[in-house]
């Protein structure tokens, strides 16, 4: 299948039926849009249309899949119009020059003066019906028109009904949002949602299948590729044109040009984002500064201390920040699946509404290094073998380079031991985060899962969906065990102490999950009497449950090597080997058992 041609940035250049395979998420809003454009062709009915989002989040694609079905209506015989009018309005001076363009999309000569405009408008609407004008960046035109213009259009639009707006903007200015403001109220607004990793997924898959990308199609349908799906979309911003321009170079293949793609994007945008900040006050500034530079959410009494400003004022500034647009409210989907004190629920953590906005610093402060974001996406996306390709241009091996000096950053072995404990496993520098994740989980946490890092905490609400919390803390203190054996870096009492703790709270019927991950660390502390104990509990409980108990004996292995001698070590292997082959008839779980034996066999 050859690549069918596809426009990052101008979704109005593509063919019809391509935006429609494309399109994803939104189909119920362009039904609505739709049936209000259909219902004016036939009722006085004029219900006005304001879509809000950021750059790239869709705006444009939705907006052309209007005016193609709308030129459908009209082929079909409904009395419309349709005036599409430029995506950037800066011709669009004063309402005078608004109802010209209308008009030449009319191919109506427009007349000198705006009465006259308004005349030929209501004239067209009289003889072929109501003109559906598709206005983008609706906040632009309301600044350059000015409020006598608004009030005219306003005016306008409700005197004799001669048109119906489908309008978009990037946020809610002071002309759209105040309530002296003439268009107060006015129109039925939908703010356009990120995508989530599912949406985004069949975006991509989508365009895979469009470009004849046959492997990435299943890569994306795979566990791995949902994963790493998960830990870039906070990169992504859940913007569509982000994901559509990633979509390019998801493969080993196109490293060279997903890096020139990502440079690109960032000298598109960087500009745009500056500007934006210019016209910030002070404090707004700093705060969304500090944003950019967190990696999680942050609520207002850290910013306040943060910014060393006074915390009620910060409080008003992320109520206007919010309603301009620059930030969004965070919450867990997994907070009330954690113990009730997980979280405290009277704050209100933020995070950029645009992630992309980090570029505005970034590029300030990079000094000729490696962009961060860039990095941060290769580093999330790519394995270790996979970034080592060799590139003869000298700006994509920088890039290559620092992704793969950071796969040994704590952030990118967590998430992933979350979402692939088979085959990924986190070092001593990781001991730190993987104690703060167990804090979390115990509930010891004030700001629960928000405290976490994005990518890790988006592979927990990820891993929480299906697994038990004891299973996850269980295999965090594997995790913990393996990070000492093989780095040396751990305080062994204190994770014993937390391990004794968390057993203690966990119902019995339960502890069979800890009691494998409790025995290493007693026997890395030196107390192998308690730790057969230990082991005594988990191997009893082989029969129920085979893949808990399997993966606790392997690890108990690999510590007998250090702790005990290799004779030991390799009857508990055997035995959970020989167990593998008795009780797991789940031969994708056998399997995975086995690899995990021979990759600890080879580590001991």
């Amino acid at each position: 299948m050859s690549a069918a041609p596809r426009s990052h940035f101008t979704p109005s250049l593509m063919a019809p039926e391509l935006l429609e395979r494309l399109f994803v998420a939104r189909d119920d809003l362009l039904t609505d849009i739709v049936d209000r454009v259909r219902r004016a062709a036939t009722s006085q009915e004029r219900n006005h249309t304001l879509l809000v989002g950021p750059r790239g989040a869709g705006k444009t694609h939705l907006v052309s899949l209007v005016h193609h079905r709308v030129r459908g209506l009209i082929d079909e015989g409904a009395r419309l119009h349709v005036a599409w009018l430029p995506e950037d309005p800066w011709t669009i001076a004063s309402h005078r020059h608004l109802l010209g363009a209308i008009l030449e999309r009319l191919d109506v000569p427009p007349a000198p003066t705006a009465d006259e405009r308004e005349h030929q408008i209501r004239v067209a609407a009289q003889a072929g019906g109501p003109v559906v004008v598709l206005l983008e960046n609706l906040d632009q035109v309301m600044h350059q028109i000015g409020e006598d213009g608004q009030q005219r259009l306003r005016h306008l639009l409700q005197a004799d009904r001669s048109l119906l707006l489908v309008a978009t903007t990037t946020r809610l200015d002071r002309s759209l949002s105040e309530q002296a403001s003439p268009f107060y109220a006015f129109f039925t607004t939908s703010r356009l949602a990120p995508l989530d990793t599912d949406e985004a997924a069949a975006m991509l898959t989508r365009i895979a299948i469009e470009n004849g990308q046959d492997d990435l199609v299943d890569y994306l349908a795979s566990d791995q590729g949902r994963a790493r799906l998960r830990a870039i979309a906070h990169l992504a911003g859940g913007q569509p044109r982000m994901w559509s321009l990633l979509s390019t170079s998801l493969s080993v293949d196109g490293l060279s040009e997903l890096v020139e793609h990502l440079i690109a994007r960032v000298d598109d945008l960087t500009p745009y984002y500056q500007e934006q900040l210019a016209r910030l006050s002070p404090q707004q500034r700093l705060v969304v500064a500090e944003l950019a530079e967190a990696d999680r959410p942050l609520h207002v009494r850290e910013l306040a201390e943060r910014i060393e400003a006074d915390q009620r004022s910060v409080g008003r500034t992320m109520v206007d920040l919010l309603d301009r647009g620059w930030v969004s409210q965070v919450s867990s989907s997994s907070t009330t699946t954690l113990t009730p004190a997980a979280t405290d629920r009277r704050r209100t953590h933020y995070e950029l509404a645009e992630p992309m906005a980090r570029l505005a610093f970034q590029v300030k402060d990079g000094r000729q290094q490696p962009l961060r974001l860039v990095v941060d996406f290769l580093k999330h996306w790519f394995d270790r073998l996979q970034l080592q390709v060799p590139s003869a241009q000298l700006t994509t091996a920088e890039y290559l380079s620092a992704a793969l000096a950071a796969q040994d950053e704590p952030v990118v072995r967590v998430s992933r031991f979350l979402t692939d404990y088979a085959s990924s496993r986190v070092n001593g520098a990781s001991l730190t985060l993987l104690m703060h994740l167990s804090d979390v989980l115990e509930g010891r946490e004030p700001d629960g899962l928000l405290s976490l890092p994005t990518p890790v905490r988006r592979a927990v609400e990820h891993a929480l969906a299906g697994r038990s919390v004891v299973r996850i803390q269980a295999e965090v203190l594997v995790e913990a065990t393996f990070a000492f054996i093989t780095d040396g870096a751990a305080d062994v009492d204190a994770w014993v102490e937390r391990a004794e703790r968390i057993f203690r709270s966990t119902p019995e019927s339960q502890r069979f999950m800890l009691s494998g991950a409790m025995a290493s660390w007693l026997e890395l502390a030196g107390r192998p009497a308690a730790a057969d104990a230990a082991w005594a509990i988990a191997s009893a409980a082989v029969a129920t449950y085979p893949h808990d108990v399997l993966h606790s004996a392997l690890d108990l292995a690999l510590t007998f090597l250090v702790t005990r001698d290799a004779g030991e070590a390799a009857d508990l292997q055997q035995w959970a080997s020989d167990q593998v082959a008795h009780r797991l008839a789940d031969h994708e779980l056998a399997a995975e058992i086995a690899s995990i034996a021979e990759r600890w066999r080879s580590d001991g």
